[in-house]
Parts: C-alpha cells; sequence; structure tokens
C-alpha cells in the first residue's frame, strides 16, 4: 500500500494539514494535468428529452419528478470532444514511467467507451468512443510524436519518429509494464 500511496501522491498531488496550523513542506503539486476544451457547438446535435424519476421503492414514478435533460451526440461520427492529458517529471522521479503508463491505461479505458465521463452514467450518457490520439514523449530533449487511430474496429500505430509502427506500439506498452510491475512490486 506504502508503494501505491507514493505513486498516486506522485501523480495527483498531495495536501497534508495540521489541526492548528498548515505544515506546507510535505505539500506537493501534481505531475498530472488535464486541460479542459470547449465543445463545438457546430458538431453536436442536442435534443431537450423530458425525463421522470423513477421512485425506488414502488418502480413507479416519484411525485413532482419530471425533469427536462439536453444530451449532446455527435453528428454523422464527427470528432467532437478533445481532451488533452499530460503528465511532466518535474523532480526526474522513478515514477514517472509508471504515471505515463497509468495515463496510457485511463486513455484506453475511455477510448474503448470502459469509463464513460460526466453524469448520467446509469443511462448510458458519457460514453466516448476514440477516433484519434497523438501522444508526445519528450526523452532526452527529443520530442516523439505516436499516433493513435481507430481502422476498422483495430488500433492503428503510427509515427515519423520511430522506424516500424510496432516499435512505436512497444514504446507506449513499456510504461505500462512500469505500471504493471509497480503494482506487482508491491504485493511481492
Amino acid at each position: 500500500k506504502i508503494k501505491t500511496k507514493e505513486l498516486m501522491t506522485w501523480c495527483f498531488g498531495n495536501i497534508v494539514e495540521k489541526k492548528n496550523n498548515m505544515d506546507t513542506s510535505k505539500n506537493s503539486m501534481s505531475n498530472i494535468t488535464v486541460e479542459e476544451r470547449l465543445v463545438d457547438s457546430n458538431h453536436i446535435a442536442m435534443e431537450i428529452q423530458n425525463r421522470i424519476q423513477i421512485d425506488r421503492f414502488t418502480g413507479g414514478a416519484a411525485n413532482t419528478a419530471l425533469f427536462d435533460t439536453v444530451p449532446l451526440w455527435a453528428k454523422n461520427n464527427e470528432r467532437v470532444i478533445n481532451m488533452e492529458f499530460s503528465i511532466t517529471n518535474k523532480n526526474c522521479s522513478n515514477n514517472f514511467m509508471a504515471g505515463a503508463g497509468l495515463l496510457l491505461l485511463l486513455l484506453k479505458d475511455i477510448w474503448t467507451e470502459d469509463l464513460p465521463i460526466g453524469g448520467e452514467k446509469s443511462i448510458g450518457r458519457g460514453i466516448v468512443s476514440g477516433l484519434e490520439s497523438t501522444i508526445t514523449i519528450y526523452k532526452d530533449g527529443e520530442e516523439k510524436h505516436i499516433t493513435i487511430s481507430n481502422g476498422d474496429g483495430k488500433l492503428i500505430f503510427s509515427s515519423s519518429d520511430f522506424e516500424k509502427s510496432e516499435d512505436a506500439r512497444n514504446e507506449l506498452q513499456r510504461y505500462v509494464d512500469k505500471f504493471i510491475n509497480w503494482n506487482r512490486e508491491e504485493r511481492a
């Protein structure tokens, strides 16, 4: 558990509070950044839906529980949402590769519709399907780009910075393996 807490603290930061005063010496900033983007209204369809709240005990409609929602749908499978995650290695920590592996697994879960985003998940909303992702790796003063795209249900890896697409996939797999091994080391 200590190793997991160390990784989560490194990834997401930590605030240690004392009862009477705050000791800021043990506080740390997050190394992961998530940037929000506006949804382009030209590529979405909006429709007001009238809904009712269900009474959990009777299974019928709850009294005075009529409400409206406005879900968003992509028009013609167009790209609608742009997400940007980044992880920095400010203090050259050994946790960096494991943290990057965690972010890649997060990307996979969002991409494959396993991790809904936002509210109303219980009725199937918030499901996102990946179309294209560009991963930028800054290493030893160099910048390498790997693009993942969805081609007929298969992931296609491409990069001009690697000789073969398999090399780009293996580079990303190294980060995921580091995160998986991080968990295994702790259990041993």
